[in-house]
């Protein structure tokens, strides 16, 4: 894995993996190996330990690199045969050392590899049997929706598409979040016996019913503030609120989200708008909210923020990048819109009818709790590691 899966809510990893591993822990002996890019805390090490027989982490270190091997690297990378510039590494030694180092001489039942960028290594080094690949989000559909729009980028993403449906062919199992993903990473209409969709849930073990109150009339918006895609829909939805505010002044917007970088802190200026920064609990906030907009324009994979937001039985408004990998019935348990003006009409409308936000709410609440439950989906991930 690229991170330690702890604390829960930290990013998208922890979302998926912390309640993979605690409910796996129940029934296997675990070895968790980490790759990490960040420092990792001792006490969020420590708290892995409590599910793990063994936790072993790497913090990877900045390398030094002149510009003159940067450009050698990219002439590489332009050779056929070779990886893609994003996915070259120049601490690829220690990264193999550190991984022969924790799991050569060891005999695994199933060894998952959580990041497919290092699916090589542990191919390489892994003795089980079976070797099952977490695809997650598909890097290449990623890539697709960045733009192609040069012959560098063209180059990339045919390297990344062939070496993730490499991938795909070469491992025993790979799981993908979302149906789009699974499509466009694979080259597969659908699940098959090599791939297969393993959606995230809601994790609902800390939710509580009180309510912090911001006022009436509260737009919400949820997620990880330091996460650019989330940084730029905050700012575009700050931007569709002060609109709102013209016909309903005393509206607010909420952003409730951890790691705030200072972009998001600033929005704060603009009246009526709060930033929670990093909350203890998130229900608490997300009970305060009348109304979610997530004005989604990059992304990939299942956006969880809108999960949760569901899952609160509040109206949720999004783009149709945030339900394309949760496959919500538009109108019916989600509300779909596409330009800023359409955000402002919808948002208007749901503020000034408690009904229909009450009846967008019930719905969108009864979709997620029916396909988007932790315990149906990890006896499936159970059933598809071992069978």
């Amino acid at each position: 894995m690229s991170d330690l899966p702890f604390p829960v809510r930290k990013n998208g990893y922890s979302v998926r993996y912390y309640p993979i591993i605690e409910f796996l822990s129940e029934s296997y002996d675990i070895d968790l190996v980490i790759i990490s890019n960040l420092p990792t805390p001792d006490e969020d090490i420590r708290a892995m330990e409590h599910l793990c027989n063994r936790v072993a982490v790497w913090d990877r270190k900045p390398v030094k690199v002149s510009l003159l091997r940067k450009l050698a690297t990219f002439v590489y990378c332009l050779l056929p045969g070779t990886c893609s510039f994003t996915a070259f590494r120049y601490d690829e030694a220690q990264l193999r050392r550190f991984v022969r180092s924790e799991l050569e001489g060891k005999r695994y039942d199933v060894a998952l590899c959580a990041d497919s960028k290092y699916f090589e290594l542990v191919k390489k080094y892994a003795t089980a049997n079976r070797l099952v690949v977490d695809q997650i989000d598909s890097t290449y559909l990623h890539v697709l929706r960045l733009g192609t729009d040069s012959l560098f980028r063209k180059l990339e993403a045919r390297k990344i598409r062939n070496r993730e449906r490499r991938t795909a062919e070469l491992a025993d199992h790979t799981f993908y979040i979302s149906p789009a993903d699974l499509a466009v990473g694979s080259g597969r209409e659908k699940s098959d016996s090599k791939v297969s969709l393993v959606p995230n849930g809601v994790h609902t073990n800390d939710l509580v019913d009180e309510a912090v109150r911001f006022g009436e009339k509260c737009i919400g918006y949820l997620g990880h503030m330091g996460y650019p895609p989330n940084i730029r829909a905050a700012e575009r939805l700050a931007a569709i609120f002060q609109e709102v505010r013209k016909t309903e002044p005393e509206a607010k917007l909420v952003i409730i989200g951890r790691d705030p970088v200072q972009r998001i802190r600033d929005l704060e200026n603009i009246p009526g708008v709060v930033v929670t920064g990093t909350v203890d609990n998130i229900w608490r906030y997300v009970g305060g909210i009348d109304i979610f907009a997530f004005p989604m324009e990059i992304g990939s994979g299942q956006q969880n923020k809108v999960l949760e937001a569901l899952y609160s039985r509040k109206p949720v408004i999004t783009s149709p990048v945030g339900n394309g990998g949760i496959g919500a019935e538009p109108g019916h348990q989600i509300l779909i819109a596409e330009t800023d003006a359409e955000f402002r009409d919808e948002i208007l409308r749901l503020l000034a009818d408690g009904r229909a936000r009450e009846s967008l709410g019930a719905k969108g609440y009864e979709f997620v709790n029916s396909r988007y439950s932790w315990p149906a989906i990890l006896n499936d991930i159970q059933n598809k590691l071992v069978s």
